[in-house]
């Protein structure tokens, strides 16, 4: 049976890649917020409606 320090070091190793998951999916979150941002705002300005919505 593990003693108590390791069940508590195994924990906070599995607590620890959860936050740094976490992370990594935020910096993707992000940057693909980003990205789609820029990508709009440089081809707003090539875009022409429809004849029908002008």
């Amino acid at each position: 049976m593990p003693s108590h320090s390791v069940c508590l070091q195994q924990f906070q190793d599995s607590e620890l890649r959860l936050v740094l998951m976490h992370s990594g999916l935020s910096v993707d979150e992000v940057v693909n917020n980003r990205y789609w941002m820029r990508l709009n705002e440089s081809c707003q300005i090539h875009f022409m409606p429809p004849e029908n919505e002008k």
